[in-house]
């Protein structure tokens, strides 16, 4: 038992005796007026092609403030070591370059204190120590971003060459991006002073701004050559530390808050940030942050949202990450309508920004529309003018056809009748651009033909709205409903020459067959007045003679059963027809009894006015009139 007490107590005084030596061979350096920090020595930068005997003793941590870096460090974590007086900086450079030339890329593990004193005076450097200094780090990417994919996938390779790797590219980067930051602020700066400046004379400054306009899309296809490599099997487990993607998420989207930057002449650099923010967000975890960093740029930057609508289109096809469009569409939708009413609360971005995207992946918005929806009973006119053309959009290109399923036809039905709602919408706006959304579907034809009729109705009923707006957009409806109608027929003389000879080859065809069959007799009008007319006569003067009331009574029950409610019928013309269709099915009594009533209905009407003096003669010469009109074409009834 005593001996095992002794080994432990060996064994621990062992280990502290080790820690001890490895603290006592710390170099201390001095930071700053009374304060003191114990930094581990940096490992020789092993030159190519030789090995290091000793695994390098620290690691770089990519800082939050670039101030942290000449801040006392934890155990074996990196800290500036000298800031070099702004003065010897162009002699630092010049070692800097030499080194990349013999070394590579890993010089920077050396000459990382040099980029850091650029950052630290850089108000005070000239253009020249800058663009110098721009130029050596993104040729150390460069050379990182050719030399990493053989040590990936080496099986090879040592832990102190991987960690060696690792802050190399962890340094490179940081100094990039922050100095493309600090370029990017001084170019923003000097683009104001020169718009508001008086006189076309252009300084160095100018000349700097330019330059920079070339440069920075440069850096940007520097970072992305780097990203687009598989570099997170450098970090252990594959885990990259989030201050790594935040250190270039936080360049991207300070390059986004230029106000030139959805101009058309700097699409090269929009792309680029874009394609670089798709990376971070399919390898890097970025698509929670870049949804909620959405939001919060369009909300302090309007002119954004064509931009951001560009690159959610490309995040969600070309890099296959359409949850962005959920995230960012849940985002919007939880916005109170109090606070879209406020002045400043970003809503016109937010409602152009779904119109352009609705443009774009209409169909990747129906999932979550429902979102959207919500906003339709809010305060804001503006976002209830963006949900209504997401509809419009989503009906013309992705619910229209005949082709849809009985889900899809519900959720068409559904969106047209919330538009129809918005044509009574209190704000004129709003019913304006509802208009116009129903013209784009109607020219679209993209309207089901059961909702022309009443559709047209509601914009007949616009014309009569107080806004000059909605009225116009009225007109604009109603001329393309005019134009695209699917019942007007529209053929010229050329259209209609073949389909018409066809048809007389058919006419003519039928007419030599006819002509080679044996005659039909056929029956006269007059013959069949003339055989009806003994009948017809008894039937009337039986009628016309007066009887007690209880037959009359008896005898309509029996057989005018037919005559009661004739003139449910809208006109006179119509009880002539059916006067006639009685005769000819012998049905005498019900055509004498109707032809009665009829004058008394319609006691102006022709072909009655000779019953005023009721007779029989009168009453069977209007009969005939009525017979011979309807079956021999007499005058028509």
């Amino acid at each position: 038992m005593s001996d095992a007490i002794c080994v432990i107590v060996t064994f621990a005084l062992a280990r502290v005796g080790s820690k001890f030596e490895k603290l006592r061979t710390e170099t201390v350096y001095r930071l700053g007026e009374g304060e003191q920090a114990i930094l581990p020595k940096r490992a020789e930068v092993v030159p190519k092609g030789t090995s290091a005997n000793t695994e390098m003793s620290w690691d770089f941590f990519v800082p939050v403030c670039v101030g942290d870096l000449v801040k006392t460090g934890g155990i074996n974590q990196y800290v500036v070591q000298d800031v070099v007086p702004a003065k010897q900086l162009p002699s630092h450079l010049g070692k800097f370059k030499t080194a990349l030339r013999s070394q590579g890329p890993s010089c920077i593990l050396e000459h990382f204190d040099t980029g850091y004193s650029v950052l630290q005076h850089f108000n005070s450097l000239e253009l020249g120590a800058k663009e110098d200094t721009l130029e050596l780090l993104i040729q150390v990417v460069n050379g990182l971003a050719v030399s990493l994919p053989a040590v990936l996938t080496s099986t090879s390779i040592s832990g102190a060459e991987r960690k060696e790797k690792l802050n190399a590219v962890k340094m490179s980067v940081f100094l990039l991006c922050k100095l493309t930051e600090s370029l990017e602020s001084v170019s923003y700066r000097q683009s104001i002073i020169t718009a508001t400046g008086k006189g076309n004379k252009k300084g160095k400054a100018s000349e700097g701004l330019l330059q920079w306009d070339s440069e920075r899309e440069r850096v940007l296809q520097t970072l992305v050559q780097l990203l687009q490599l598989d570099i997170r099997s450098l970090w252990s487990l594959s885990l990259v530390e989030e201050e790594f993607i935040s250190c270039l998420t936080c360049c991207c989207y300070k390059l986004l808050e230029n106000p030139t930057i959805s101009h058309v002449k700097n699409k090269p650099t929009r792309d680029c940030i874009i394609h670089l923010l798709g990376v971070l967000i399919t390898k890097y975890n970025h698509l929670l942050g870049a949804s909620v960093k959405v939001i919060q740029m369009l909300q302090h930057f309007e002119q954004l949202s064509s931009v951001f609508a560009q690159a959610v289109f490309v995040w969600s096809t070309e890099y296959g990450v359409r949850a962005i469009i959920g995230e960012v569409m849940r985002e919007i939708g939880q916005r109170s309508s109090e606070e879209l009413a406020r002045e400043g609360s970003g809503v016109k971005a937010f409602a152009s920004f779904l119109s352009e995207l609705s443009g774009l992946v209409p169909e990747l918005m129906i999932p979550n529309i429902s979102v959207l929806i919500t906003h339709l009973e809010g305060e804001s006119h503006t976002m209830r003018v963006a949900v209504c053309e997401v509809l419009g959009e989503i009906l013309v290109r992705v619910l229209c056809g005949d082709g849809l399923d009985e889900s899809g036809r519900a959720d068409r039905d559904r969106f047209f009748d919330i538009l129809q709602e918005h044509l009574h919408d209190t704000h004129s706006h709003v019913r304006a651009r509802v208009l116009q959304v129903y013209t784009r579907i109607v020219n679209s034809k993209a309207l089901p033909l059961c909702r022309y009729s009443e559709v047209m109705e509601l914009a007949v009923m616009r014309l009569m709205d107080k806004s000059i707006n909605a009225v116009k957009s009225a007109i604009q409806l109603l001329a393309a409903f005019i134009a695209h109608n699917p019942y007007s027929c529209k053929l010229s003389s050329a259209d209609l020459k073949k389909p018409l000879e066809k048809e007389t080859a058919k006419l003519r065809e039928m007419k030599e067959k006819l002509e080679g069959q044996a005659p039909v007799a056929v029956i006269q009008a007059s013959e069949l007045w003339a055989a009806m007319e003994p009948e017809l006569l008894v039937t009337v003067r039986t009628t016309l003679e007066p009887t007690s009331e209880a037959e009359n009574e008896q005898e309509e029950d029996k057989e005018d059963g037919d005559v009661k409610e004739e003139k449910s019928e809208d006109d006179d013309r119509a009880t002539a027809v059916k006067i006639a269709q009685y005769l000819r099915i012998n049905k005498y009594r019900s055509a004498v009894k109707l032809c009665i009533k009829a004058h008394s209905w319609f006691p102006e009407s022709e072909m009655f006015a000779s019953l005023t003096t009721l007779t029989p003669e009168n009453l069977m010469d209007t009969l005939g009139l009525i017979f011979k009109a309807r079956f021999a074409g007499g005058p028509s009834l």
